[in-house]
Formats: structure tokens, C-alpha cells, sequence
């Protein structure tokens, strides 16, 4: 059967080249599976033309014989070869057209890029203080999945309560607590120190410290902190700066003072604070601010930069009255985002 069978190819391939005249017996690379249909879509060329084509269903590789003079040929027949399958991660290429008639490649495929993942979101795991959280993705396209992974935040802790206050034989202990989660942290505190300790000098220090203290100061209380005062408004918690360092030309507010071992958070600029401080040029307010009184800044000729880093000022705790016949050409810094309010409480100044 299958000596008949290549007799009868040949003859067939034989009648092709007596028919066209175009090129000589063709000759079998491969033989034929009986049951193929054969789909040609791999192919090798010559000089612009396809030299032979191979079956990709049973491997079967042919040499082409052209029934059409190329010179005439229309190419009105038409197939697809040599497509190469790109994918998320890999290039291709798209196929080659070639004329079934002659064989001369009309347009050659040309590089498929690869078309890079589609991400879509399947679910997500929020971080928490002490764990990671994570995202996860899958790509439709290739079925490939990925997961970015959240950091965990940390613990937010408070500003901590003094639980046992410390002695000159015993030390103190202070309770911290997570504003998130609420897990606490304990800290020791010093022994009290016999002898005093001496303030720092440079008022841009939020660590400066005095001698610590068996009790709470109360409400009222005055603090030098690096040549500047401040009062207790809140015991335990809270100060307003009440006297600036007449000496200095620059003063920062901190965020936060030390003293008698608590931290206090700096919330206020008191009234006359700054009065007839002819030395001052630059001021800059801690975070925590959130009140200015009314000429805290009373007859500073010299000053024309203040820096506000605080957002929580309101026409309620602040107005350009805080600024009394400071330099006319003074300029307040403040964040972008409190541009536009700070613009309309400071009314009549430069506001950056």
C-alpha cells in the first residue's frame, strides 16, 4: 500500500511539473501520515519565495512547487506561515503571508512585542502594627499571580501617663499606649538627681531638660528651657510658650518640651511673648501649635520670617492681631495644604 501510495504522489508531482514548467520534481523531506490532512504553517524561504513548508500537525515537509509564473501571478490565494506565539513575558512574531500560487512572501510577519501583565487585584490583607499585610494579583492573560507585601505600620504611641513617680531610691515607671491597637509599653524612669541640672543653650534643642520632680507640676507652673519660658496650661501635658530669649535672633517653638522627666507638648504662643524683642528675625512654631493670643508677636520691628509647621490654627485661635508692628514686609511659611486657610486668618501678610 504504501509503495502504491508513493507512486501515486509521484506521478501527481510529476503531471505538476510537466503542467507548470516552473520547476524541477519535487522530493519528500518527510513522508506523509495516511490519516493527515495536512495544515502547512511552517515554512522555509529562498530568494523571497517559499522553498519548501512543513505540516505542523504530522511533520510532514514538502519542497513547494509553484503553479503560477511569478511575473503574472495575482496572488488572490493566500496562506499564513511561520507565526511565532508571544505571550506577558515574550516577544513573537506575527505570520507571514505568502502566496499559495507562486510562493513569493507578500508580507513578511513583522515582531509581536510582548503585550506585559494585566494585573487585576484579587484580594488584599491590611497591614497591622506588628504583621505585614500583603496584596495579591492575577494576570488573565498568562495566569500568573504575584503578591506585594504591606509593611507593618508599627505602634502609634501616645504621649504616656507617669504611673509611679520616681524618688531619689526608687525609680518611676511611665505607661505608653498604641493609638491603634492598644497595646502598652512600660518605661523606667531615673532616680532623681540631688543635684541640678543646667538647661541647654540652644533653643532649637526639644531635649532639653530640668531636674526632675516627685509630683506633677501644677498648672501655672514656669519652665526655662533652653532661654525660653514656658507655662504649664494642662498639668502633665500641655505648655504655652510664655517669654522668648530676648538674645536670640532665630527662635524655634518645638513640638515638645522635657521637664521634671514629662514631655509636654507645646500647644500655644501666649500673649506678649515676643513683646518689644528687637533682636528676633525668624520664628519657627512647632507642629502643636494650635493657638496664637493676640500680640504674642507685639512690637518685633526685626521680624520677617515665620515658619508655621502646625495645621490646626482656626480664625478662633489666630488672626493677623497676633502680629502687632512687626516688619512690614514680613513673610509666614506655611505647608501647601494650609495655604489657602492661613491666607484668609493672616489677612494683609505674604503668605508662602
Amino acid at each position: 500500500m504504501r509503495r502504491f501510495f508513493n507512486k501515486l504522489v509521484t506521478g501527481v508531482m510529476v503531471a505538476t511539473m510537466a503542467f507548470t514548467a516552473l520547476a524541477p520534481v519535487t522530493t519528500m523531506a518527510a513522508e506523509a501520515s495516511f490519516d493527515c490532512d495536512h495544515h502547512f504553517r511552517t515554512a522555509t524561504y529562498e530568494n523571497g519565495y517559499m522553498k519548501t513548508r512543513t505540516c505542523d500537525d504530522c511533520g510532514y515537509t514538502e519542497n513547494f512547487v509553484p503553479t503560477t509564473d511569478a511575473k503574472s501571478c495575482k496572488h488572490d490565494s493566500q496562506s499564513c506561515y511561520n507565526t511565532i506565539i508571544w505571550d506577558c513575558t515574550h516577544d513573537g512574531k506575527y505570520p507571514d503571508w505568502v502566496c499559495n500560487e507562486c510562493g513569493k512572501i507578500i508580507v513578511p510577519g513583522e515582531i509581536a512585542y510582548a503585550t506585559g501583565h494585566d494585573w487585576e487585584k484579587t484580594g488584599e490583607t491590611a497591614p497591622t502594627c506588628t504583621t505585614d499585610g500583603k496584596i495579591e494579583y492575577y494576570c488573565e492573560g498568562c495566569e500568573g499571580t504575584k503578591t506585594d507585601i504591606i509593611k507593618a505600620t508599627g505602634h502609634k504611641w501616645d504621649e504616656g501617663t507617669v504611673t509611679l513617680a520616681p524618688t531619689a531610691t526608687t525609680e518611676g515607671k511611665k505607661e505608653f499606649k498604641c493609638t491603634v491597637c492598644g497595646d502598652t509599653k512600660i518605661e523606667t524612669l531615673a532616680k532623681l538627681s540631688t543635684g541640678a541640672t543646667t538647661p541647654g543653650k540652644d533653643d532649637k534643642k526639644d531635649s532639653d531638660t530640668i531636674p526632675i520632680k516627685e509630683t506633677l507640676a501644677k498648672v501655672g507652673t514656669k519652665y526655662t528651657v533652653g532661654g525660653n519660658q514656658y507655662t504649664v496650661t494642662k498639668a502633665g501635658k500641655e505648655v504655652k510658650f510664655s517669654k522668648a530669649n530676648a538674645k536670640k535672633k532665630s527662635v524655634t517653638i518645638p513640638a515638645t518640651i522635657k521637664a521634671d522627666g514629662i514631655s509636654y507638648k507645646v500647644t500655644e504662643v501666649g500673649a506678649n511673648a515676643f513683646k518689644n524683642n528687637k533682636k528676633v528675625k525668624k520664628v519657627v512654631m512647632g507642629a502643636n501649635v494650635s493657638k496664637i493670643a493676640k500680640k504674642a508677636f507685639n512690637k518685633c520691628p526685626n521680624l520677617k520670617t515665620v515658619v508655621i509647621k502646625s495645621t490646626k490654627l482656626t480664625k478662633k485661635t489666630a488672626s493677623k492681631k497676633c502680629f502687632s508692628k512687626v516688619n512690614k514686609k514680613m513673610v509666614i511659611k506655611v505647608s501647601k495644604k494650609s495655604k489657602k486657610t492661613y491666607a484668609k486668618i493672616f489677612k494683609g501678610f505674604k503668605v508662602r
